[in-house]
């Protein structure tokens, strides 16, 4: 190959790598005979330390402290339920809490993947990814409950910052109100006179 080649492949190289910085998603030719995508931006951000990294990966998406709490509760008051139930229709969602026979959808949201407006935080490292992502969970909410409301059920709420055990008294209360409002009206007929023979 000859020199002249190989400087003008490095030139067009050091043009197209200025490039990829304004525009993502743009094809770089790195060596002589293959070609790549270099995207400027990444999918999921570069995080800010590993301590976050390690943090992150860490978290639960489900038996979380507040959840286990708000069910312990629950099961010590004598109600049964299940849980991480999934939701027709929709892949990758799941109900916290449900009692299926009443309708009733319990989820337990966290203050920062839910946006919670009392303690969200919004990290200032990789912020607009991180704004994404919580106001994409946010609509993902709102899209599950729409779905469940259609279908006959209740979804209630809780964010993780509310004490598990108002919260499982919030909850025993409901349950125990739209299992009155759902029970059958039973008729009581007067008991049967007793007929004595005479002696």
């Amino acid at each position: 190959m000859s020199t002249e080649l190989v400087s003008n492949l490095v030139d067009a190289h050091t043009v197209l790598e200025q490039r990829v910085e304004e525009e993502p998603e743009i094809p770089a030719t790195i060596g002589f005979d293959h070609i790549t995508t270099l995207r400027a931006v990444p999918d999921i951000p570069v995080p800010s330390s590993a301590g976050v990294s390690d943090r992150m990966q860490r978290q639960r998406r489900k038996d979380t402290r507040p959840e286990l709490a708000i069910r312990r509760s629950l099961h010590r008051a004598g109600l049964r339920y299940r849980i991480c139930m999934p939701v027709t229709g929709l892949r990758r969602r799941t109900i916290d809490i449900a009692f299926t026979r009443i309708r009733l959808a319990v989820f337990v949201d966290g203050c920062f993947w839910h946006g919670c407006p009392q303690h969200a935080t919004w990290p200032k490292a990789n912020a607009a990814w991180w704004e994404a992502k919580i106001l994409k969970n946010r609509e993902r909410d709102r899209e599950t409950t729409r779905k469940l409301e259609d279908e006959g059920w209740t979804v209630v709420r809780i964010w993780e910052h509310e004490s598990a055990e108002d919260a499982a008294a919030r909850l025993l209360e409901l349950v125990r109100k739209m299992r009155t409002a759902a029970a059958p009206l039973r008729l009581v007929a007067p008991p049967p006179e007793a007929t004595r023979t005479p002696r």
